[in-house]
């Protein structure tokens, strides 16, 4: 049997048994859980509780993390924090580490990952998505540096398809990356579908969308039973989501981690909000209302919610969306503009008074408004930027050029080109895919995927219309396989 750390934010039983039936045994999960395995919140590995009490102490050598790393972490890491008075994990309001104990906490991170990693015995550590939260960065860099094999998965957003990353050390010390290798997989001959998008949706919890009666049996539910902490959940999501500010102030005082930064994430709250509000009165930063009503030449760039996964990592140098387009504005055309439209659920992190401020230097660049739709904004653009977003995508099976900056799983498709400071806006906004090219496209892309679905959250997309047990085996001896290409 392979002993195998899985982190992942969920995990199925029939995933655990189908991959039993693989010769692949799941010794621990991080961040998830499941009854019969050692489970390890990211408050686990975060402070070092939980089962990891269990384990002996381990010193990591310092040399295990290098100036590429740290950055990745300290970038990553300043996201993480937690919903006060409970164990859950918040990467929207705000991290908990200060930029004065950032190297510290590394160094602590470090040594709780090999912890973890030594008292289990484990012989790979895999991930169902992406490393992009600090902790799972970390812990990437003590699996390879202990002489562990890497695997990175990367879940297809509307399809039983994903990629996978293997890395690992050889007997030279050099690191071995092998993306995506040639397997033999099933064959995609769906061609290019429609994305579905639930994942942009807003959702505070069932329990606080429903009657006022039901919201008060579950808080007496929980009260009577002195179990506070999903109460503390639901209200400060609830009170994130209307923005009440002053109650999510009172909130974080009652954490000992939040609290020395409560008062400050209350002001860049309520600052958010009229920053941008005064810039655009002043004129320094300039607000289209019906930008496809006039005549105006423009690129649409579909602002990315900051921070996340595809800007941070999947944006590769470009994990900076104002870098982005701080270089297409270079290489504007005369008499074109930038116009962007701000994502729905971004709050103040990554949007203070000096991301304003710089944005307000580049000219051509007009904000537009969130009752506009971005199908019309796609439709009458003559180019689609952005980083990784769908929005590229949605562009591109439109038959609309699209730019990216960073690393979408859709790159290559028909009508997607990759940034470059040469590159000719003119050129390609005349540039039109066909159906038939977009899906020989398509066609050709997830067909060297891995069959299966490492990303338990669009679970919801298959439920009603797949055998999900017979999705988690198919999972399973993808993931087996993939495993035995890294040994």
């Amino acid at each position: 049997m392979k002993r195998v750390v899985f982190f992942t934010h969920a995990f199925s039983d029939a995933l655990y048994k189908a991959l039993k039936s693989e010769n692949i045994e799941i010794v621990a999960v991080v961040q998830g859980s499941h009854p019969d395995i050692p489970s390890f919140s990211l408050f686990d590995m975060f402070e070092g509780g939980g089962h990891l009490r269990q384990f002996p102490i381990q010193q990591a050598p310092f040399k295990w993390l290098d100036d590429a790393a740290f950055r990745i972490y300290a970038r990553c890491i300043a996201r993480l924090g937690f919903i006060p008075g409970t164990k859950t994990y918040d990467s929207i309001s705000g991290g908990v580490v200060q930029a004065s104990d950032i190297e510290e906490w590394a160094r602590t991170h470090m040594n709780f990952a090999l912890q973890l990693l030594n008292g289990v015995s484990a012989d790979e550590v895999w991930f169902g998505v992406l490393p992009h939260l600090g902790l799972d960065n970390i812990l990437e860099q003590v699996a390879l540096n202990s002489g562990r094999a890497v695997l990175k998965f990367q879940q297809v957003p509307f399809a039983l398809k994903f990629f996978y990353f293997i890395e690992k050390f050889d007997s030279n010390n050099v690191l071995q990356k092998k993306t995506t290798p040639l397997l033999d997989w099933a064959t995609w001959q769906s061609g290019v579908i429609t994305p579905n998008l639930f994942y942009m949706q807003e959702n505070v919890g069932r329990e606080w969308s429903v009657g006022i009666a039901e919201r008060l049996r579950y808080f007496g539910k929980h009260f009577a039973s002195l179990n506070w902490s999903p109460l503390m959940e639901r209200a400060y999501i609830a009170a994130r989501k209307r923005r009440w500010h002053n109650f999510m102030l009172v909130l974080e005082h009652l954490s000992a981690r939040i609290r020395p930064l409560a008062f400050t994430r209350w002001y860049l709250r309520k600052r958010f909000a009229r920053i941008k509000k005064m810039l655009v009165e002043q004129n320094k930063i300039k607000n289209a209302s019906n930008p496809q009503l006039d005549n105006t030449t423009y690129i649409y760039f579909a602002l990315h919610l900051e921070p996340e996964l595809n800007t941070q990592i999947l944006g590769g140098d470009y994990y900076n969306q104002l870098d982005a387009l701080a270089d297409l504005h270079k290489i504007l055309p005369a008499g074109w503009k930038i116009r962007i439209k701000e994502n729905p659920k971004q709050n103040y992190l990554h949007r203070g008074e000096v991301y304003f401020k710089r944005l307000a230097t580049l000219q051509h660049i007009e904000y537009v408004g969130a009752d506009i739709s971005s199908v019309e904004l796609i439709k009458h653009a003559a180019v689609t930027a952005t980083i990784t977003g769908t929005a590229g995508f949605e562009a591109a099976i439109s038959g609309k050029s699209c730019v990216y900056f960073g690393l979408p799983w859709y790159a290559g498709l028909p009508g997607t080109f990759k940034f470059d400071a040469k590159i000719d806006l003119q050129a390609i906004a005349a540039l039109s895919a066909s159906k038939p090219a977009l899906d020989a496209g398509m066609n050709k892309i997830l067909s060297k995927l891995a069959d299966g679905l490492v990303f338990p959250r669009y679970a919801e997309i298959y439920e009603s219309t797949h055998d999900m047990q017979a999705v988690a085996q198919t999972t399973a001896a993808s993931l087996a396989k993939i495993s035995a290409a890294g040994a």
